[in-house]
């Protein structure tokens, strides 16, 4: 309920929603990065999507941003197989 209230987490995920526009991807990506940390947790969750047009564009997302390195370390390490092959 976060994202309704302005929650910088929120907000990543309204920009997640804006990379499967092609007009305001690379704007939505760039806004993404900035918000580092922040951003982390709704791409991971935005890894499960089922358009695999789109994974591509939350790897690249979260490979640029420094902050998610730990994040997916710990997700890798203790994830089962099946997301591991997403990451």
């Amino acid at each position: 309920m976060d994202w309704l209230t302005g929650s910088r987490q929120g907000e990543a995920k309204r920009l997640i929603a804006r990379l499967a526009d092609v007009t305001q991807r690379d704007h939505a990506a760039q806004d993404l990065i900035r918000l580092g940390a922040d951003a982390v947790p709704p791409l991971l969750e935005a890894l499960q999507t089922h358009d695999l047009n789109l994974l591509p564009l939350y790897q690249q997302v979260l490979a640029r941003i420094p902050s998610a390195t730990t994040t997916l370390i710990k997700l890798l390490a203790s994830a089962p197989h099946h997301p591991r092959a997403r990451c």
